[in-house]
């Protein structure tokens, strides 16, 4: 596999209720995201973000995504997909620091080769598309080979000599619990593939709201794990915390750092 093309969109996410405050009376009023798509000559396109809250929250901001990834195309665009360690000493030995622009490219092409194909190789090194896969022929925007994608960064692959049925085994999201909408509790994936589909997280595990984020925090903590925030004074509070009813410690939370408000996201492939 081979790339043609690496492509930069910036994309304004409206905050939803008009505007996003933090800290230090800093409001944003929308959110300046940064899209990568990394095309192969072959058409298979993959996908990845970087949205670093506006300038004034991380050292890495939006004009700065974007201009390491424009630093780093040349660079990408010689790299095989299908070696990722190459693509990431690369993309740090031309540049010191960016991450956000550099995660947006690697998140890419882990996007690009997280898919399995299913053919049937002919004697003559020609294939032939079995049907059943996951796209049928013509579908626009997509290949017919696929017959399972949103494999994220498989660890494990197997085939079962029997049945010829394949199992894989990816890193997977960090629900609170076993949840139907949210996916796995802490668990990594390992997936049977006994059929074409999209095998990849659900959004609501894949995005978190300031306030998902801290439940997070404040569960671990009340359950004794203290190294989730470093210091003998979060050591004591995570101790103390467990002593607080939860929707008391909820409410004060809510009193001292105000409700947040996430950002509408825009549908899936709108960028």
């Amino acid at each position: 596999m081979k790339l043609d093309r690496v492509t930069c969109y910036a994309v304004e996410i409206p905050a939803k209720d008009g505007s996003y405050a933090m800290s230090r009376d800093r409001v944003l009023r929308s959110f300046p995201s940064t899209v990568v798509q990394v095309t192969a000559e072959d058409g298979t396109s993959g996908f990845g973000e970087a949205c670093t809250l506006g300038a004034n929250y991380l050292d890495g901001f939006p004009g700065s995504a974007r201009a390491t990834i424009r630093e780093l195309a040349p660079f990408v665009l010689q790299c095989d997909p299908l070696e990722p360690n190459v693509l990431a000493d690369g993309m740090d030995s031309l540049v010191i620091g960016h991450l956000p622009g550099k995660a947006a490219i690697d998140i890419a092409m882990w996007d690009l080769r997280g898919k399995l194909l299913r053919i049937k190789v002919q004697p003559d090194g020609t294939y032939t598309i079995p049907a059943g896969n996951l796209f049928a022929p013509g579908t626009a925007k997509t290949r017919p080979e696929i017959y399972a994608m949103g494999l994220r960064n498989p660890s494990r692959l197997a085939i079962d000599p029997e049945t010829d049925i394949p199992y894989s085994a990816w890193v997977g999201p960090d629900a609170g619990s076993p949840s139907v909408t949210d996916g796995p509790s802490t668990y990594e994936n390992a997936a049977q593939i006994d059929r074409a589909g999209n095998y990849g997280w659900l959004a609501n595990a894949t995005m978190m709201t300031a306030e998902a984020v801290a439940r997070v925090a404040i569960d671990a903590m009340r359950k004794g794990k203290r190294n989730v925030l470093p210091g003998l004074p979060n050591k004591l509070a995570a101790w103390g915390v467990r002593l607080v009813p939860r929707r008391l410690a909820s409410w004060l939370a809510g009193r001292v750092l105000g409700k947040p408000r996430p950002a509408e996201l825009p549908a899936r492939g709108a960028a």
